[in-house]
């Protein structure tokens, strides 16, 4: 959307604010950028834990920044919130920075019941991934030209390494499921919003297992996800030391739109082991296995479960 549309987006969704919640009429900018709520907003912005919203997908983003700071959870469910985000949106020059406020402002829409009418999704479609044999999988794809800036809190994790540069293209389930860990190793790179279409679906090479070694991958999920399928978070384990603690282990992962870091497995944004209020909330990891089952698919043998593509030509146990 042109920045000259925005002035009217701004009056559109503060009269509808105005109508559906009884709040006061905002007429221009000015007007909305003296309420309580814009200085809260802006405070959000300008301390630089906005950047945290480019790790997760923004359900886990409220649930997680939210319990941290109860400020940004009042914002998230204020109506007027959206006004104040088309206001900063107007005025940000700095393209990343712009599009983590409307990754914010387009949930908020949905959130209060409001059309969608600016996105920053538009350059992501729908695809789907057939893998040798016919499985298939549903994926995003990216089909824009923007890289998102490193991640500014990276150094809050004193044990995390940028082993690869931030990306659209893909993210932590698409690194440890379909590339796993070699960037290059498919084309075209795809965004996944859920690992379960490789560890749930038919045919599935991955096993669960409880003594984890190099190579295995482990997925993360929150206390109150019951949903098994809905892990917010995988890393392939690449060194493991004595003992099988979360301290000891060794993984390399994907942080959203940002980088690939190597980390201990506890020692990133992912995995919490904290009391928040009365609640303590301790981030549930599993460990899996994989077993490939090859086939052979134009000049490359490929898994018909999950779609690695092994580097060698000779491989025992193929199926043609």
């Amino acid at each position: 959307m042109k920045m000259k549309k925005l002035s009217a987006l701004i009056l559109c969704f503060t009269m509808l604010l105005s109508m559906s919640f009884s709040a006061e009429v905002y007429a221009h900018e000015e007007d909305i950028m003296r309420t309580e709520n814009y200085q809260k907003t802006k405070a959000f912005v300008d301390s630089g834990d906005i950047y945290d919203l480019g790790l997760y997908s923004m359900e886990d983003a409220v649930r997680i920044i939210g319990r941290q700071d109860p400020d940004f959870a009042d914002l998230c469910g204020e109506p007027q919130t959206v006004a104040s985000l088309a206001v900063l949106i107007s005025q940000e020059d700095d393209e990343f920075l712009k599009n983590l406020m409307v990754f914010w402002y387009n949930y908020l829409l949905i959130q209060h019941g409001f059309p969608v009418t600016y996105s920053n999704t538009s350059d992501y479609v729908s695809y789907t991934l057939t893998l040798p044999g016919g499985k298939t999988i549903d994926a995003l794809l990216y089909t824009g030209n923007s890289t998102p800036d490193t991640y500014a809190n990276a150094s809050s994790y004193t044990s995390a390494i940028l082993l690869s540069l931030s990306s659209y293209r893909y993210n932590c389930h698409s690194y440890a499921w379909y590339l796993h860990g070699d960037i290059n190793s498919q084309s075209p790179q795809l965004w996944f919003d859920y690992h379960s279409g490789f560890t749930h679906a038919t045919p599935s090479c991955a096993t669960q297992v409880y003594s984890p070694q190099v190579g295995d991958i482990v997925t993360y999920t929150d206390p109150e996800d019951f949903d098994s399928l809905r892990a917010k978070h995988s890393a392939i384990i690449t060194s493991v030391s004595a003992g099988t603690g979360v301290n000891q282990i060794v993984v390399a992962s994907k942080w959203g739109y940002y980088g690939v870091y190597s980390h201990i497995l506890s020692d990133c944004p992912y995995y919490t082991d904290a009391e928040h209020g009365t609640t303590h909330y301790l981030t549930n990891v599993k460990y899996y296995r994989l077993s490939h089952q090859y086939i052979l698919s134009g000049n490359y043998y490929y898994c018909k479960c999950c779609g690695y593509k092994n580097p060698t030509m000779v491989v025992s146990g193929v199926t043609k």
